[in-house]
């Protein structure tokens, strides 16, 4: 296994040395000490042709490294940290960069935002850590990527569970926030949209030019949706319609993903057919396109996810080697675990890889027995998006309702029919912008057919966001329940082919439910007894 799935052991080593620091309140050095001390066990066995105890060495010390690494950057504050500025009711001139999807509810708007300075009495103090920032209105004129401005004061994060057992400080912790602040509405906000440097302004100005070419293509509320889909520009995005995308259970394409990386890539890997450039030309050009897509995008941890997957592949390509995407997968992850290791505990980071991987499990293994129709035309279009739709919903939403304890109902019937909708229109949105380029009319004509699709994507976005339809019930599930959940699920399809698979299935279904039932009728809120007595033939149990 260590030399099939490399990537794959480095990343269990990686995370394993995360969850170390996070639990184990030693000094940070004392991780790198451990490390260090391997570091001659890794030589002496490798001389020796000890392979299995060489490769250990060389995991154990990657944990160990991987936990000094956390504890050293998020469980150490230096003196110009956010948490130091908490509480001490002074009134400070804030920078920070939005750095998180802004989270839009009734009468409140939440936003993560990258601290960087703070000014107080004529000076600036240059400071780390995030904060977030609530806003006692609703709005999404703020965007991820932003650079804001304001007066406020700094609170600490109060500690406890809430009821649903959660402990919402270390869950903020966790993402480096450690301060919050408010504000009674945003116009006592400035924003900087372009960033700083040269490069950023320049991509800013061509995202504006895309959003421009919309706004005169298409009607302006289809407009505002379109740059939402394609660039996740959400700023110009009605209220009211963000709301529908957020209780339909479909906010998530609004975030630019893997999807949209690969629906761009596909646009242009068609064009480059007709090109007279090499393989080796093809592939840096692509390469350069999933780059600016990736800053037109905001550099958000989705999109930034999918480029770096995308890029493998391209490089795997490139280079004539075997891509496995097991490994392409882990590799991804490793990257961004060694630049930001707190991701592992986002929510987006764990949905992300979880359906990633579900995806390359479930796909083959249901498609095989569609392989004499894969050539046909309607399921290129539509079984396979469709079934890529479904296994991505059955893999994501269980973890969706573990996390949140909110299970969305009509989220999975608003998925199947608006993700194949909004696929059409992202490519439809390329096609508005390469035509406009060649010829303002001509993106006039193709945008006039782009239009019904996202007036049709809005009139169900309406049916499925209302109230009657978007049925949300309290849903709690423990991380037990949600591990056996995906066990029987990879059980019930290598049960197809393997007898041992159907035998564990049965066994692994009869403890679950055998420990859910004594689980529920055991629990503190129930005051059940149990007579045993004798009878005819056995026992029984009351």
């Amino acid at each position: 296994m260590a030399r099939k799935y490399p990537a794959v052991l480095t990343l269990g080593a990686i995370v394993s040395g995360i969850i170390l620091a996070d639990n184990v309140s030693i000094p940070a050095w004392s991780f790198l000490v451990i490390s260090l001390i391997l570091f001659p066990v890794v030589m002496a066995s490798y001389y020796k042709e000890n392979s299995i105890i060489a490769a250990s060495a060389v995991l154990l010390a990657l944990a160990m490294l991987s936990a000094f690494g956390f504890s050293f950057r998020y469980k150490t504050f230096p003196p110009g940290h956010i948490i130091h500025f908490a509480d001490d009711n002074q009134k400070y001139r804030i920078y920070g960069t939005v750095d998180n999807w802004p989270i839009v509810r009734e009468h409140r708007t939440s936003i993560g935002l990258e601290v960087d300075s703070l000014g107080r009495s004529g000076e600036t103090i240059h400071t780390t850590g995030r904060i977030i920032l609530n806003i006692a209105t609703e709005t999404t004129g703020f965007q991820y990527g932003d650079r804001l401005q304001f007066e406020a004061r700094l609170y600490s994060i109060k500690g406890g569970k809430n009821p649903s057992g959660m402990d919402y400080r270390r869950y903020l912790n966790l993402k480096n926030v450690f301060a919050v602040a408010y504000l009674p509405h945003q116009y006592a906000i400035m924003v900087d949209p372009a960033g700083a440097g040269y490069y950023m302004r320049l991509i800013d100005r061509v995202r504006k030019a895309i959003s421009d070419t919309f706004r005169e293509t298409l009607s302006p509320q289809s407009a505002a949706v379109a740059s939402g889909f394609l660039i996740g520009e959400t700023r110009d995005i009605p209220v009211d319609i963000y709301r529908l995308f957020r209780d339909s259970g479909t906010l998530h394409l609004l975030a630019v993903s893997g999807s949209n990386v690969a629906l761009v890539l596909l646009v242009f890997i068609f064009l480059l057919r007709a090109s007279p450039l090499k393989t080796r030309n093809r592939t840096m050009f692509l390469l350069v396109v999933v780059v600016v897509f990736t800053l037109l995008s905001y550099n958000q941890p989705s999109v930034v996810r999918a480029s770096i997957m995308a890029s493998l592949v391209l490089l795997g390509k490139l280079f004539q080697r075997k891509v496995d995407l097991n490994n392409i997968i882990a590799t991804t992850a490793v990257i961004i675990l060694l630049a930001k290791p707190t991701q592992f505990f986002d929510v987006g980071f764990q949905l992300s890889f979880a359906t990633a991987w579900g995806l390359i499990f479930f796909t083959p293994r249901i498609t095989r027995f569609l392989r004499p129709i894969h050539n046909r035309v309607f399921y290129k279009l539509l079984i396979f998006p469709l079934i890529i739709n479904i296994i991505a919903q059955v893999v994501a939403l269980p973890m969706s309702a573990f996390y949140f304890q909110r299970f969305p109902m009509i989220a999975f019937v608003s998925n199947l029919f608006i993700v194949p909708l909004v696929s059409l229109i992202v490519i439809g949105e390329v096609a508005v912008l390469l035509a406009t380029f060649l010829l303002p009319l001509l993106g006039l004509f193709v945008g006039s057919l782009v239009e019904p699709f996202l007036q049709m994507t809005i009139l169900l976005l309406r049916q499925f966001g209302s109230e009657n339809a978007a049925m949300i019930q309290a849903f709690e599930l423990s991380s037990l329940q949600l591990i056996a959940y995906y066990l029987m699920l990879m059980l019930v399809i290598l049960s197809i082919d393997f007898k041992k698979s159907r035998q564990l299935l049965v066994i692994t279904l009869l403890i679950f439910l055998n420990a859910t039932v004594f689980g529920y009728l055991l629990s503190e809120k129930y005051d059940y007894k149990f007579t045993v007595f004798s009878s005819p033939g056995g026992i029984v149990a009351v």
